[in-house]
């Protein structure tokens, strides 16, 4: 379960959301899980191209 992201708390997807709408392609940030009774910190770069999930627009 991810408890904070780049330095803020998290409780729900919504929040998670919030965090990543505020953080552009390239930007570093930390996540904070809890996982197996523990806390663990992860840094990650964030992808400068859009998720492969995500609908592109394509020139006719």
């Amino acid at each position: 379960m991810i408890t904070a992201a780049a330095g803020r708390a998290v409780s729900s997807v919504q929040d998670l959301r919030g965090v990543l709408l505020g953080q552009r392609p390239g930007d570093r940030m930390t996540l904070t899980l809890r996982r197996g009774g523990g806390q663990v910190t992860l840094t990650l770069t964030l992808p400068a191209t859009s998720s492969p999930f995500a609908p592109s627009v394509q020139s006719l």
